[in-house]
This record gives C-alpha cells, sequence and structure tokens, in this order.
C-alpha cells in the first residue's frame, strides 16, 4: 500500500516541461518496426542515419520475459552485442537492472520505491563508481538529491539538488549544481485542454563569466491522432515538430530546425523523419 504515492525518480523532477522542450524533437532519420512472436518474443528493429554525420547505423533488439526476469538482448550492425537483465520480484517497490555490453564490462542498478521517498543507484566496477540519487515528497512539493561515488579514488562527487513545487496546473522545478555555477530551471503550466507551454533557464557562472540560456516552447494536441509543437532559445534556434498517428500500427514523426540568426549556408537548418510502426 502506499507504493503509487512515491516521488518521481530525481532525473524526472521538472519532466513535463523538460518533455515539452526536449522530446520529439528528432533530426535523424529513422525507421522502427516492432512486433511480438507467438512464443513471447519481443523484437525492435531500428535503422538510423545520423544528423550529425549521415552515417547509417542498424539495432535489432529481442525482448522476452525468463523466470519472472524481463531479458533484452540487442546487438547493433557492428556486432556489438549487449544483455540487460531486470527483475522486479524480489521486494514491493525495488527494481534491479543488470547490464552487460560486448567487452563484458557490467553495471548494476537498482531502483527502490517507498512511501513518499525514491531511491535509484547505480554500480560501475570497470570504473571503481557509484552513482546515487534521492527524491522525497511532501505534498505539493518533490525534492532530491544526487552525487556519486569513485570507491577507487575515494572522492565524492559534489552533490545536484533539485526540487520541484506543483499547484493546479502549473510546475516549477529548480535545481543546482557546483554549489552555485549551474542554476536551471523549468515552469510548466496547461493553459487549455491540449496546449501546454514551458519556459526553460540555465544559468552558468564561471571563471568571472556568466552565461544565461532561455528556451520557451508550446505544444498543441490538434486532434487525438495528431500533435504540434514548436520552441525557441534564446540565440534564435527555432525548432519544430508534427506528430501524426497514420494508423493504429504507424506513427510518423516530423521534426525541423532553423536558425533564424543566421539564414545562410552552413547554419545549423535540420529536417528529420521518424517512422514508427507496430506489427
Amino acid at each position: 500500500a502506499g507504493q503509487g504515492m512515491a516521488p518521481p525518480k530525481f532525473k524526472d523532477l521538472g519532466k513535463k516541461g523538460n518533455d515539452l522542450l526536449g522530446e520529439d524533437y528528432d533530426f535523424d532519420h529513422k525507421f522502427e518496426v516492432k512486433s511480438k512472436l507467438a512464443n513471447g518474443i519481443e523484437i525492435k528493429s531500428t535503422i538510423k542515419q545520423s544528423a550529425k554525420d549521415g552515417m547509417l547505423s542498424a539495432v535489432l533488439e529481442g525482448k522476452k520475459n525468463v523466470m519472472n526476469m524481463d531479458c533484452t538482448l540487442k546487438t547493433t550492425h557492428q556486432m556489438e552485442p549487449s544483455l540487460a537483465v531486470e527483475h522486479s520480484k524480489l521486494l514491493p517497490g525495488l527494481k534491479l537492472r543488470l547490464d552487460t555490453d560486448s567487452k563484458l564490462n557490467s553495471t548494476l542498478s537498482a531502483d527502490y520505491k517507498l512511501d513518499n521517498l525514491m531511491i535509484t543507484s547505480k554500480v560501475n566496477p570497470a570504473k571503481a563508481n557509484i552513482d546515487i540519487d534521492a527524491a522525497f515528497g511532501l505534498g505539493s512539493l518533490n525534492a532530491g538529491v544526487k552525487t556519486a561515488y569513485n570507491y577507487g579514488k575515494g572522492s565524492l562527487a559534489t552533490p545536484e539538488i533539485s526540487a520541484e513545487f506543483k499547484v493546479d496546473a502549473y510546475s516549477v522545478q529548480v535545481g543546482c549544481k557546483n554549489f552555485g555555477e549551474s542554476i536551471s530551471g523549468v515552469v510548466h503550466t496547461e493553459i487549455s485542454k491540449g496546449t501546454e507551454v514551458a519556459l526553460s533557464f540555465e544559468q552558468t557562472s564561471k571563471n568571472k563569466s556568466t552565461d544565461l540560456n532561455l528556451a520557451v516552447g508550446a505544444a498543441w494536441q490538434i486532434d487525438k491522432d495528431s500533435s504540434f509543437k514548436a520552441k525557441v532559445d534564446k540565440d534564435a534556434m527555432m525548432c519544430v515538430s508534427y506528430v501524426q498517428q497514420v494508423r493504429p500500427d504507424l506513427k510518423i514523426k516530423v521534426a525541423g530546425q532553423i536558425q533564424a540568426a543566421k539564414l545562410t549556408a552552413g547554419n545549423a537548418h535540420r529536417f528529420g523523419i521518424t517512422a514508427l510502426w507496430n506489427m
């Protein structure tokens, strides 16, 4: 009882605003196919052309539940296999995950959800490092702290803190890194049904100089099958995204980016299209 009342993970504080300003702005060209075999194995195939260098890549992924464990085997076009095993039946609220790459390097992750508390951690033996964060909830306030410990060097990373306050249709998240060297935040609200706006900021202070980054965006749910998003930052970088559920098994995403301050060749203009097919 009460497990559903746990706060979000530390990384998900401010998630609605961050998703509005970050998700669906994908400028790669990608085709993804998902299917499920009769024996229960879920197959996902992805072919992608990178927007950065134009290189083609492919990933084949198979997932199956074995003895209460979700096992996912993934390989790339360069034959670099990886295996992920997830178990969430040992204790209520506890999820364990073991990831192993092609070089047999492994990481062990644990998420533990309690009433008003969410703890996540990851151990990387190859780097002798432990990442850990915790978030707690108190009414309309969720707050958390994140750090890392390198047991090879005996060093503790500078803690990162974050807090999110929600009231009615508004949410405000503020975070701080390196004892104030970086302060960031995001404000999100739903103006009306299907219409959302968000504003993000990040101020970094280093070597007696201060830099402020701003971005504002909006999302519109046009109808049950289509949506449109747009955002712009302080450097006049404009991004738009359109998502269309063409039919129940096919979704198309189109995204574009324009550097409005430099409408010349060799700038940051980009265009991407993604097709997601569930067979």
